[in-house]
């Protein structure tokens, strides 16, 4: 996902749960994001509205076969489906901090094992940073 500095705001929210240790982040391939902070007997949800950008890989060598009408594309369920990691809050608070010092846009990547963060710190791209969050538990939906 692209992150653009319009979320720098949506980011700095997060970072005013001081008591929780963990957050949640739940995201699709659709551009939903989604995060869940439980802090001591609430749980508070923070949500994008808009969906973000989804930079998608395409493998020209591999072919795809034409589907027929009728048929259930399996592609539109695995857009759908939510990815939620847990990951330690303080680690992801110093990682936001990310977009506040690139030059443009911040990539989310979440995947079953964490989260990695990647941006370029000056507009000849250059110079950039990338930082993986490693998860503490992951659910799939």
């Amino acid at each position: 996902m692209k992150i653009t500095p319009l979320l720098a705001p949506f980011f700095k929210r997060i970072e005013r749960y001081k008591t929780s240790d963990t957050i949640q982040i739940s995201a699709n391939k659709l551009g939903y994001l989604k995060f869940i902070i439980e802090e001591e007997e609430r749980r508070i949800e923070i949500q994008w509205k808009d969906r973000l950008e989804v930079l998608r890989y395409v493998d020209e060598d591999e072919e795809h076969p034409t589907k027929e009408e009728g048929e259930d594309d399996d592609d539109d369920v695995e857009m759908m489906r939510q990815m939620i990691i847990k990951l330690k809050l303080r680690y992801w608070n110093i990682g936001s901090k990310l977009l506040n010092i690139s030059s443009d846009i911040m990539t989310l990547i979440v995947h079953k094992q964490g989260c990695f963060l990647h941006c370029f710190l000056d507009s000849d791209n250059t110079c950039d940073i990338s930082l993986y969050l490693n998860k503490i538990s992951s659910v799939e939906i």
